[in-house]
This record gives C-alpha cells, sequence and structure tokens, in this order.
C-alpha cells in the first residue's frame, strides 16, 4: 500500500467481492443463471412470453386510458447493451403511446419523475415501452403509473 497508495482507493471491498462470487456461482448451473439474473432472463425470454405481457399491459392501459392518448402495440427491436455486445438487438414488443394533450417528451420526462421511475424510450413521435424489460410483477405499476400521468381518473 505504501508503494502505491492508489490500491487502497480501488481495492475491492469484502461485499463486492461477496456479492461477485455468488453471481460467478450462479453461472455454474446455466438453468439457475437464466432463472435467477435478470439480464439472462430478458435476453432469453421468449417473444411469445413478450407478447403475452404486451397483452395484459395493453388491456390494464386501454381500459383505463379513454381519449386521452392512442396506445398499440408494437414489433421493436431491443438493443441488447454495450461491452461485448454493442450493436446486437433482439426482437421484442413495446407498447407505443401517442399522447393527445402532452408531446412524448413531456410524457417521457414524466415518466421518469414517477415514483418508482419508468423508463421507456421515443421513436418515431411514440413512447416505446419495451415489454422485455419489463417483469410480470411490474406490468399493473407501469400501467398505473402511465395512466396517472396522463391524468385519466
Amino acid at each position: 500500500m505504501k508503494r502505491h497508495p492508489l490500491n487502497r482507493a480501488l481495492r475491492i471491498d469484502k461485499m463486492t467481492l461477496a456479492a461477485l462470487e455468488a453471481t460467478l456461482r450462479l453461472y455454474l448451473d446455466e438453468k439457475k443463471a437464466l432463472q435467477e439474473i435478470p439480464v439472462l432472463r430478458m435476453m432469453t425470454e421468449s417473444i411469445d412470453i413478450i407478447r403475452q405481457k404486451a397483452d395484459r399491459l395493453w388491456m390494464d392501459v386501454s381500459m383505463r386510458m379513454g381519449p386521452v392518448a392512442v396506445c398499440q402495440m408494437k414489433e421493436v427491436y431491443s438493443a441488447v447493451g454495450g461491452g461485448s455486445m454493442p450493436l446486437a438487438e433482439i426482437p421484442s414488443v413495446a407498447l407505443a403511446v401517442m399522447p393527445k394533450h402532452m408531446s412524448v417528451n413531456q410524457l417521457d420526462e414524466a415518466m421518469r419523475r414517477y415514483d418508482p421511475p419508468i423508463f421507456g424510450r421515443i421513436a418515431k413521435d411514440q413512447y416505446l415501452l419495451d415489454l422485455r424489460t419489463i417483469q410480470d410483477d411490474e406490468i399493473i405499476r407501469v400501467a398505473d403509473g402511465l395512466v396517472e400521468v396522463l391524468q385519466v381518473k
């Protein structure tokens, strides 16, 4: 430590090391890893399961939405992310929302400020909620947030 004081600042702590070890142990059993590591579960989820989640979200939102926005399901591609797969995309389904009384940018900002924050993306004047990134137990909260942000009673 005396020869390299920066080592103290960059040294990994025991909690981080324990979390890393637990994650790496999950990878020893592929089935368990696919079930318990969220990013792997999202990347490998079948398009049929994603469509079912999209149907549930669309049904919930459309029953309560009224005339304040138009919602439809849309086939999209999800970006896998950076690092080792910066350009990789996988098929997905999104709920496309076109609000009538605010811009999609205003909707996006309001959703990010919602508690808990809900993150979508904007494409071609549509606010997209990609169902590959929304878990089953989050669908009702996402629907509630969208309805509340659009001020639907």
